[in-house]
């Protein structure tokens, strides 16, 4: 590692040896080592697209509207009820 800092001019002054010369790869074993690409990329279809808002964040102007899970005990958002604010989870990607 260090002795890639050190120029040709102290490489001959501290006697070190020289760099060997970089190998080239053939053509044939450049494509072999390349990963193999699909013929036709598919474009990944995101589960939502508009952003996660805080449970109420429209109601009071003093709530930042980022995310925050909820943490109350009677909180329909945290139990899950249907019809109201979806939470995040690992299946959104």
């Amino acid at each position: 590692f260090w002795l890639k800092r050190i120029n040709q001019r102290d490489r001959r002054h501290f006697h070190l040896p020289e760099s060997p010369p970089k190998r080239r790869l053939s053509l044939a074993l450049q494509f072999a080592t390349m990963a193999v690409a699909p013929a036709d990329k598919r474009k990944i279809v995101k589960k939502r697209m508009t952003k996660f808002s805080r449970f109420q964040a429209d109601r009071f102007k003093r709530m930042n509207p980022a995310w925050r899970k909820p943490r109350g005990i009677d909180c329909r958002v945290r139990r899950r009820f249907k019809g109201v604010t979806l939470m995040p989870n690992i299946g959104y990607g």
